[in-house]
């Protein structure tokens, strides 16, 4: 056919008339099948792939584009990465991100975009060489920068300078106050936890009520141990409205439960499913659920490494998963319906990586809240709260949004004692002196506040023939607490550190090196705490005033030693010096640990999971009945056995 003069001429002028006819459906089919483009066909293939709403690929275009015309690079380069990440397109987002951000030099904005973006894409080696394009007087980029470096193990001194120097950069800004006295606790920053205790003390100036209500919620709890005040309104709880808030609906109208008739449906909602602390704990329970009554579902949003990890398990937890990771919130709440769970049960609570709005949006007859976040989950319109009468007494019903269904003997599912567990070992191996009585903690050391940090002082200065036997890894987070030791006057030849082991069983063993183990405050060990008494470890503790607080109380009383929760920081001081000063009462307490270890709830996972299932029971029962859910004490089964609960005051 001979074009006449009114016919496009070449493949740009062919493939711009039928862009002006509105048919981008033919450009884009036009000029794909044309082997050399020149860049004002790539600029119009990438516009008619806009408007066809195909982002990644119009982005793939101003890539090629970006190589074709150098001087506009950067900015072909950017509106590539703003399509990438809008599309989410991870993988391509992370392969053209350094050259946007060195194409675009003094764009800040666009360099923190990209890499937060980017994330998990990008190597630490590509990114550490891009973050001096961030802005060092923002605080979101001051903060991504101490976080990058935080969580490289052997960078954390750095990521901590970092938000140290944001802080007097920027010393208006509240958010990097909280990230700093929040990292404040992982490398053991003494003088300003102290700084933050003294400015969160009673009266709370402005400046602290603003920190305590922008503070994640579980960062409350290791420092304060006012029940009232940790349940409230925090940060998670404006995220989890924000998120409400964009997922464009309110809470489904909650189905009928399943007839009684039929075995009811628990699912379990976490991305704990792993080998996570969590899991190991509750996984004995998991397999000890009776599957004639109880169908259990796993909604699963673990990543990628803890679902190899679930091949390790049995066919009858491997084969309950349902994946969620994937799925929009809304899109987890319409596989919870299709599975037709009965009770939903988050795992997580206000915890990293919870995804509490799913619980907001489900249709479940029941809902509730178990294990991960000793404390109401705000907000999260959560019909329940499994507990303890320990960890949440009658004083406790105030303060939770959720309804209590207490447990009859202790909250912790565990797994059974191994006889066989903990080998025999010698002090020497793990460096402690014989003949010295020594003092253990193997809590994570971000539990350590000032308050509990002068009670251990003061304890080893009252028994100057011990050792401190203490788990912290890192090298400066060492020195910071030798330091603190030393201000205390505690020399550093009385500090024995030490780290973790790779098996479970070495562990537990070498606890019994120990005399007698120190609790932290207020926020208790709690599988920790478990650790001990399974080694064997009594535990000194004080009654807290909440769930976090008076979980080791509930524990040491399920192995018949509650008299080692004292009532106050004095009696916690006392009763250590005095079982110290006491070989024969601390043998007998001993002793009475090993025999109880073999009766106790605590080591007990049928027990515990004939208890939960009969929590179950009793939320469904209220549920078929048209009741609104209400305050729950679980019945305890008649006794397995005879542990022995005497009771020797120590005093």
């Amino acid at each position: 056919m001979t074009a006449t003069a009114a016919e496009p001429t070449s493949p740009f002028e062919r493939a711009a008339w039928l862009y002006q006819t509105g048919d981008y459906a033919a450009v884009v089919l036009y000029l794909s099948e044309q082997e050399e483009k020149d860049a004002r066909s790539l600029a119009l293939l990438a516009n008619a792939q806009l408007k066809l709403g195909n982002k990644e690929a119009a982005a793939d275009v101003f890539v090629t584009l970006a190589d074709a015309i150098t001087d506009r690079r950067g900015f072909f380069l950017k509106s590539a990465a703003t399509l990438y990440r809008e599309c989410r397109s991870q993988a391509k987002l992370a392969a053209i991100a350094e050259a946007a951000i060195l194409a675009n030099p003094g764009d800040s904005k666009s360099a923190f975009d990209l890499l937060h973006a980017a994330g998990r894409g990008l190597a630490t080696e590509e990114v550490e060489p891009l973050l001096g394009h961030l802005d060092p007087m923002n605080p979101e980029h001051v903060y991504f920068v101490a976080n990058f470096y935080r969580h490289r193990k052997q960078d954390a001194e750095r990521g901590y300078a970092v938000l140290v120097a944001g802080v007097e950069a920027c010393p208006g800004n509240v958010f990097l106050k909280i990230q700093r006295f929040a990292a404040a606790g992982p490398v053991l920053d003494f003088p300003s936890l102290r700084a933050f205790d003294d400015l969160m003390r009673e009266p709370r100036s402005d400046l602290a009520q603003r920190i305590f209500a922008e503070q994640l919620a579980l960062q409350r709890l290791y420092w304060c141990d006012d029940e009232r005040a940790n349940a409230g309104p925090s940060l998670n709880w404006r995220l989890l409205t924000a998120r409400k808030r964009a997922e464009g609906r309110g809470p489904r109208p909650r189905r009928t439960i399943g007839p009684a008739s039929k075995p009811l449906r628990i699912g379990y909602l976490s991305n704990d499913f792993g080998n996570e602390v969590v899991m190991s704990v509750f996984r004995p329970v998991l397999e000890r659920h009776d599957r004639t009554a109880f169908d259990i579902k796993f909604l699963c949003y673990s990543d990628p490494e803890a679902r190899k990890f679930q091949q390790t398990w049995p066919d009858s937890l491997r084969s309950a998963i349902i994946p969620i990771a994937d799925l929009s919130d809304e899109q987890a709440a319409e596989a919870i319906a299709a599975a037709e769970i009965d009770i939903l049960v988050d795992l997580k609570g206000y915890t990293k990586g919870d995804r509490l709005n799913i619980m907001t949006l489900t249709d479940a007859p029941v809902t509730a809240t178990y294990l991960g976040y000793p404390c109401s989950a705000y907000g999260a319109d959560i019909d329940y709260l499994i507990s303890d009468p320990i960890v949440t007494p009658d004083t406790s019903k105030p303060h939770y949004t959720e309804q209590l269904c207490r447990l009859p003997e202790v909250q912790m599912p565990n797994p059974p004692l191994d006889p066989g567990a903990g080998p025999s070992m010698r002090r020497s191996y793990w460096g402690l002196p014989e003949g010295k009585f020594v003092f253990a903690s193997f809590n994570a050391h971000y539990k350590i506040t000032p308050r509990v940090f002068d009670l251990w002082a003061h304890i080893l200065d009252a028994v100057p023939d011990s050792v401190f036997w203490i788990a912290v890894r890192e090298g400066f987070v060492r020195k910071n607490l030798l330091a603190e030791f030393a201000r205390l006057g505690i020399g550093a030849d009385r500090i024995i550190f030490t780290d973790k082991v790779l098996r479970f069983a070495d562990h537990i063993g070498r606890l019994s090196l120990a005399d007698l183990a120190l609790d932290t405050l207020p926020y208790n060990g709690h599988s920790t705490t478990a650790d001990m008494l399974r080694g064997g470890l009594p535990v000194i503790t004080v009654k807290g005033r909440c769930y976090h607080s008076r979980v080791s109380w509930s524990l040491l009383n399920a192995c018949g030693l509650g008299e080692l929760a004292a009532d106050t920081d004095e009696d916690y001081c006392r009763i250590a010096v005095k079982l110290a000063d006491d070989p024969a009462r601390l043998a007998e307490i001993k002793a009475r640990l090993k025999r109880s270890r073999a009766t106790s709830p605590l080591f007990d996972p049928d027990r515990m999971a004939r208890h939960l299932e009969s929590a179950y029971q009793l939320m469904a029962h209220r549920a078929r009945l048209g009741l609104p859910p209400d305050h729950i004490d679980v019945p305890a089964l008649p006794p397995t056995g005879v542990p022995d609960h005497s009771t020797f005051p120590v005093s």
